[in-house]
């Protein structure tokens, strides 16, 4: 096409006429015969240069939001963005748990079970609270190979996680020392009568079982502490007493044992092994006569004999540490001791003051009192006004009551089929007593918190073989923050023999509770009529 002065035609659309355009042109406020071609460049027409009318078009300024406006626009994103979050971070978490709830008051019982202290602390798979581990031991009239095991339970509601069986009796376990997977979560090392092993607390399978070289069990181990990772396989190693006379490097994340040191036969037995801030190793040496002395390895010599079997290790006496017997809850100190043999036993508590000054004390006859339990909780102004914080200890105790009843051959202890004829069997009643002692200025009240029949039966009228066992209520009671809201629960568990009717026989059946107490939220209403 050839260029020329009369413009550039271009044909209209068959569906816009020419009356239709012009139409068009002038609703937009521009008429086309007003507007003047130039002279053309480069071979086509231009028009004018407008850019210095720019400067004269008046730009209408834009009203500002009243306040009123600026709130309802705000209210409204608010609106819009609500939905949202409830849906992404408040109601998964009844379905999915993946955020804290608060957790309440609950017990849960365990049939044919009698439950050791210590409580133990471990992670569960969502990590909105902590659960909880115990160790177990079967019913000793129970037929069960598998009967005795590490329980754990959810820490929200008391269901059971999982229940690791296993045929012989843990008498040990500590899920703070090791994880051995480097995984962030800490592992449970149990101890029983065929040696140590680790469980993982989520699942509760097992990691390994110590052994040695050749695969082999490694019975009578005490539990080990942690130690520098020796075989740099990324794994702390593990050390541990070993025939009460010798000690074991164990590799932490497989269980086989490492090097055996043997220490000089001074001693018959060590233990309380534990390890110093100045990197060296303790441990009580008991010899003839029940002489005790503390020495002292340092970890150096420890790496040494593990590279070296024939390296030598320099054994220094130190200085016995003082048995602090005391349990200590602001500036009051509280001292227990237990004296003779249950159920003749007396228990005399003692508090002292910072000086070391008696302020009270109580004797209580017949009586067995287990760990106490300092606390302290931000004080509730109604309550007391004059302190910032309330300090205390919780005390639980089993009081043997004077008779014991001999059972008769054809009451049986467990539902069997046989009655029982070779053996003589006691029935004994115990009251099991929970007390809070409370510290309020220069007052001291004690307040009882539950108070419970538990039945023994013992193997002979001695209380020997008794079960439940004293002596595995020790650590009983656990107070912990379980659901991270800044306020202690008070964790607990109980044993005892119950009368159920079976077949028309009396049969007495074992059973272990397990509390959990909101203690620091009920606090006040403990206290609210005292």
């Amino acid at each position: 096409m050839s260029h020329s002065k009369q413009g550039v035609y271009v044909p209209l659309p068959q569906s816009l006429s020419d009356s239709e355009s012009d139409k068009e042109e002038k609703s937009n406020g521009i008429e086309s015969s007003n507007l003047k071609f130039t002279q053309p460049r480069n071979g086509h027409p231009h028009l004018p240069d407008f850019q210095h009318d720019l400067g004269k078009i008046k730009i209408k300024s834009v009203r500002k939001l009243s306040a009123r406006r600026k709130i309802a626009l705000t209210f409204s994103v608010f609106v819009c963005f609500l939905p949202i979050v409830i849906l992404l971070w408040i109601l998964p978490c009844q379905d999915t748990s993946t955020c804290s709830l608060k957790i309440g008051n609950w017990e849960s019982s365990h049939d044919d079970v009698e439950f050791l202290g210590p409580i133990n602390l471990i992670r569960g798979i969502f990590h909105k609270n902590w659960n909880l581990a115990l160790i177990y031991k079967g019913s000793f009239k129970s037929s069960k190979a598998f009967k005795n095991g590490v329980l754990s339970v959810l820490g929200d509601n008391g269901a059971v996680a999982w229940d690791f069986q296993q045929e012989s009796f843990p008498s040990e376990m500590n899920c703070t020392i090791l994880d051995a997977t480097n995984g962030g979560l800490y592992d449970c090392l149990v101890v029983d009568g065929k040696g140590l092993k680790a469980i993982e607390p989520v699942s509760g399978e097992a990691l390994w079982h110590a052994h040695s070289l050749e695969g082999k069990s490694i019975p009578e181990l005490g539990m080990p502490i942690k130690i520098d990772d020796l075989d740099k396989d990324g794994v702390n190693e593990l050390l541990a007493v070993y025939k009460k006379s010798d000690l074991l490097i164990i590799s932490g994340k497989t269980g086989r044992a490492l090097s055996n040191i043997r220490l000089p036969s001074i001693c018959s037995s060590i233990n309380l092994l534990k390890l110093n801030s100045i990197n060296s190793i303790k441990y009580v040496c008991t010899k003839t006569g029940d002489a005790e002395a503390t020495y002292e390895i340092s970890m150096q010599d420890i790496e040494s004999k593990y590279l070296d079997s024939g390296a030598n290790i320099k054994l220094n006496v130190v200085q016995n540490e003082a048995n602090s017997t005391y349990i200590k809850a602001g500036n009051k100190k509280l001292v227990v001791n237990n004296i003779n043999i249950c159920p003749k036993c007396n228990s005399i508590v003692t508090l002292f003051d910072s000086n070391n000054t008696k302020v009270d004390s109580w004797t209580f006859d017949n009586t067995i009192i287990m760990n106490p339990i300092p606390f302290t909780f931000p004080s509730s102004r109604p309550l007391y006004s004059f302190e910032t914080y309330i300090h205390g200890f919780i005390l639980k105790m089993w009081y043997w009551q004077e008779d014991s009843l001999k059972l008769s051959p054809v009451t049986r202890i467990y539902k069997r089929n046989v009655p029982i004829h070779n053996e003589t069997f006691h029935l004994n009643k115990v009251s099991e007593r929970v007390i809070l002692i409370i510290l309020k200025d220069n007052d001291v009240r004690i307040e009882n918190v539950s108070l419970t029949d538990i039945y023994l039966i013992c193997n002979g009228p001695q209380h020997h073989n008794c079960q439940p066992n004293h002596n595995n209520q020790k650590d009983s009671l656990l107070i912990a923050d379980l659901d991270f809201d800044n306020l202690m629960e008070l964790i607990s568990f109980s044993s005892t023999y119950k009368q159920i009717d079976v077949d028309g026989y009396d049969t007495w059946h074992l059973t272990s509770k397990l509390n959990v107490f909101r203690l620091e939220s009920e606090f006040p209403k403990l206290l609210k009529n005292k």
